[in-house]
């Protein structure tokens, strides 16, 4: 059934203003003395605020376009075929984040689900994207876990694999005080590095705009040769390739071992996102400006983003963080880019201020996949600070 370009406004006006309410009643129960006993209460409304999200996006692209838009975030046209605009490739795991202390005084852990490249596949979902993941994780309660979390963020799971015959990946998340991490894995032949060639699932790749994948991936075989063949299948289709260099020094050999996948993986890279720790290692500068321009003559990286923590970003320029109070920093670089790349898809002129307050929301939470932001929650983040998105 058509409707008018007056009933869609109405409608999204609608939907806005339940958004709206139920952010308020999240923001009342969390300010609660015990906002645990509200557990259900809060899971309830933010299931409906990222279900309402999700329908104000559809609406708001169909008045942009004037074609209808499924649920599952493509512009349908007669003829189509529904596929991701973003797929994500590489690690789906059990991020195990610390969470207070037992009444015998030992270290509580949170199991939460993460992984960078589903972390940016979640938080791709939740702002309105189109998104599927590839990977594979083990047929135990920790994979079938993470499935059904991608699932139920919108993410289109026909390329993970489960598998009988391996574990999933764990990372065991150690927070301090500012809330910066320090990480354990258990990782050595487990789901993520067991990906074959012949299990990625070519027409989607093929069908996508954009390929995100990050060199976490590069660490073992067979990994390591299924991330090339998913390169070569999107190079062929004129797919984009965006990459995380995401460095964890416990799952690499040696730094020369990382540094020699960079040499093979950037090269075939158009957008790159790189912290400013990770930008230094790759080219001894701890400049951002510098260091992109390194990068990019190095390895002919089209665009370079450095983050910077909680000072910011860069891409073509400086944009400071947003204020937020920072309760866990796991999955905001992941958060930040899958903004960014919601911004580019988008054709927004505002997308790396987008992308700094998607990250701002981000890290007031416990969690990556949980706590990444909706699009209404970053508009209204926008709107709070009209200035630091204004032309310089």
């Amino acid at each position: 059934m058509d409707h008018s370009k007056e009933e869609l406004t109405e409608a999204k006006r609608q939907i806005d203003s339940t958004i709206s309410k139920l952010n308020a009643v999240i923001g009342t129960l969390e300010a609660k003395d015990e906002p645990q006993r509200y557990r259900s209460q809060l899971t309830l409304a933010k299931r409906r605020v990222k279900a309402f999200s999700l329908a104000s996006e559809l609406i708001a692209r169909e008045l942009e376009s004037g074609d209808p838009v499924d649920p599952r975030g493509s512009t349908v046209r007669k003829g189509d075929i529904h596929m991701a605009e973003l797929v994500c490739l590489g690690e789906l795991l059990i991020d195990f984040t610390p969470c207070g202390l037992s009444e015998a005084g030992n270290l509580c852990y949170e199991r939460n689900p993460g992984g960078a490249p589903a972390n940016v596949a979640a938080a791709a979902a939740r702002l309105g994207l189109g998104a599927a993941f590839i990977g594979k994780v083990g047929d135990d309660l920790h994979g079938r876990f993470l499935r059904q979390t991608l699932k139920d963020e919108g993410v289109d799971v026909s390329g993970l694999r489960l598998d009988g015959g391996t574990s999933t990946s764990l990372a065991f998340v150690e927070l301090g005080p500012d809330g910066e991490r320090d990480f354990s894995f258990v990782r050595r032949g487990c789901g993520d590095t067991l990906l074959r060639p012949e299990e990625i699932p070519a027409e989607l790749i093929r069908r996508a705009k954009i390929l995100h994948l990050g060199t976490l991936s590069m660490t073992e075989e067979p990994a390591r040769s299924a991330t090339a063949w998913a390169l070569t299948l999107a190079a062929a289709a004129g797919v984009t390739v965006s990459c995380d260099v995401n460095y964890r020094a416990p799952l690499w050999d040696s730094k020369k071992a990382f540094l020699h996948a960079c040499d093979a993986l950037l090269p075939r890279v158009n957008l790159l996102k790189v912290s400013l720790e990770e930008a230094v290692l790759l080219t001894g500068t701890s400049q951002p400006e510098r260091a992109a321009e390194a990068i990019k003559s190095r390895w002919g990286v089209g665009t370079v983003a450095v983050t910077l923590g909680a000072e910011g970003a860069w891409l073509d320029g400086y944009c400071p963080a947003f204020p937020a109070q920072a309760v866990d920093t796991t999955g905001a670089g992941d958060c930040f880019w899958a903004a960014w790349l919601y911004a580019r898809l988008r054709q927004r002129s505002d997308a790396l201020p987008f992308a700094c307050a998607a990250a701002s929301l981000c890290v007031e939470k416990r969690g990556a996949i949980p706590s990444m932001p909706t699009l209404t929650e970053v508009e209204d983040k926008l709107k709070s600070d009209p200035l630091r998105c204004a032309p310089t």
